[in-house]
Formats: C-alpha cells, sequence, structure tokens
C-alpha cells in the first residue's frame, strides 16, 4: 500500500502553491518573453478554450502535485526540518534534476536559451516553493 510521507493537506497546499506560481510565471512574470520564444521557432500559440483548458489545467495541476509529493518524500528521507537544507535540497533538485532534463530537449531542438531559463528557473522556484510549504508540517 502506497503510503504519503505527510499529510495529503500538506502535499496538496505545496501543490496548488505551485500551480499558482506557475499561473503567474507564464502570464504576468514572463509570458510575453515566452509567447514571443514560441513564436519565433514557427508555434502558433493559441489560448485553450472549454474542455482544452479544464484538460490543461488539471494536467498541469497533477504534475505539480507528484513534484510536491516528490518533494515530501526527500524532506522526510533526509529529516529535513529547517529552511537552509531544505532550500539546499531544492537547489540539487531544481538544477539537477529538473533544468538538467529540461536542457536535454533544447540542445536538440534549438529552443532559445531564454526560453530554457524561463522553464528552468520555474521548476526551480516551484520546487524550493514546495519545499518551503511542506517543511511547516516537518517541524
Amino acid at each position: 500500500m502506497f503510503v504519503l510521507p505527510m499529510p495529503i493537506t500538506a502535499i496538496l497546499l505545496a501543490a496548488i502553491a505551485y500551480w499558482l506560481l506557475g499561473a503567474a510565471w507564464y502570464s504576468l512574470l514572463f509570458g510575453k518573453l515566452w509567447a514571443a520564444d514560441q513564436e519565433s521557432r514557427g508555434l502558433r500559440l493559441t489560448k485553450p478554450a472549454g474542455a482544452q483548458l479544464v484538460t490543461r489545467l488539471v494536467l498541469t495541476f497533477l504534475g505539480t502535485f507528484l513534484a510536491a509529493t516528490a518533494v515530501a518524500w526527500v524532506l522526510q528521507c533526509f529529516s529535513v526540518n529547517n529552511a537552509a537544507v531544505a532550500t539546499r535540497l531544492s537547489l540539487v533538485l531544481g538544477l539537477g534534476i529538473a533544468a538538467a532534463t529540461l536542457l536535454i530537449g533544447p540542445t536538440w531542438e534549438g529552443k532559445p536559451l531564454r526560453l530554457f531559463l524561463i522553464d528552468a528557473l520555474y521548476h526551480l522556484v516551484g520546487i524550493w516553493l514546495c519545499a518551503m510549504v511542506l517543511l511547516q508540517w516537518r517541524r
């Protein structure tokens, strides 16, 4: 049987924080730059509507929930109880896994460096945010 490393409430709140960060990141903070870089590669961006929008929002939340669950496991496995250690682990996860795997695609697809940085930094900050939310249940 699968047992969550922390209360589901903690993981859900961390996932919601990551998800909301994405909404702000790709709209208010870097939306125009991100869209311009996508369009410079010949991708035509259209706003999803109806069921397509709901599907994308749900799948994005599922991704943040899975990431928050993984961060919770790492915090538990290393018995992390303070923000400094959680921040270092977030850097390892964000740079060593998220950014490293995101680098592979752009290398072969010819994506602009700025596009990679926007995406990689979103996940780095999102993983750190998850760790900070989850840390409140580790104390």
